[in-house]
């Protein structure tokens, strides 16, 4: 796939998750923005290609939803980025291995036949280390710039496929979306609902509902 045909994916693959949204009315991905949600939030989504080049996608995406603003197509609106290219897949893995290797050899010691998959413990640690690299590799990627944003910008969503091991089955992984994102303040104002409502609106757009 080229760059473009990947954007292409990203756009269509948020616009399906919004669709399955509780508040879901409408939305409209046929305007100059990536995508309009409920006639009232624009959405830019931006597969990173560049490890130099997030802050300038993120200056880029929010002066197009500030335009998106101005021209009346919404009120609000969100950055969505994508950043699967960037994430240390071979570090997350290496700590997937270890880990599974050290829940494998207590439930061996305890002569316990269930699944590892199965132990809550097990999951938080392999998920909790996941968003940390997905946050350490955003954060990183940044390159100590300040995001500056719109009042009208939400904030950030950010997300990576994580592709980790399928134990038992040698060479096939299997891919789990890890996300996170940014909030702006200058958006959220001290507002609690407004910080409750967009906190659910990207806890749900990571989950894809």
């Amino acid at each position: 796939y080229n760059d473009n045909s990947e954007d292409a994916f990203f756009e269509i693959d948020v616009a399906a998750r919004m669709i399955n949204l509780p508040f879901y009315e409408n939305i409209n991905i046929n305007t100059d923005a990536d995508i309009i949600f409920n006639d009232s939030i624009a959405i830019e989504c931006k597969k990173i290609h560049s490890d130099k080049k997030l802050h300038t996608n993120i200056k880029d995406a929010n002066n197009q939803i500030k335009k998106r603003i101005k021209d009346g197509y919404a009120k609000e609106g969100f950055i969505a980025i994508e950043l699967t290219n960037f994430f240390p897949q071979t570090d997350n893995k290496d700590f997937f291995d270890y880990i599974y290797n050290k829940f494998s050899e207590q439930y061996s010691n305890l002569k316990l036949e269930y699944s590892v998959f199965t132990n809550h413990n097990f999951t938080s640690i392999i998920r909790g280390y996941s968003a940390n690299l997905l946050e350490y590799t955003f954060n990183s990627m940044l390159g100590g710039k300040k995001i500056i944003l719109n009042q009208n910008i939400m904030g950030i969503f950010y997300q990576a496929e994580v592709f980790l091991p399928v134990i038992g089955e040698e060479n096939t992984v299997t891919a789990i979306r890890m996300a996170s994102f940014y909030l702006n303040t200058g958006y959220i104002e001290n507002d609690q609902n407004k910080l409750e409502y967009v906190k659910k609106l990207f806890h749900l757009l990571a989950s894809g509902v």
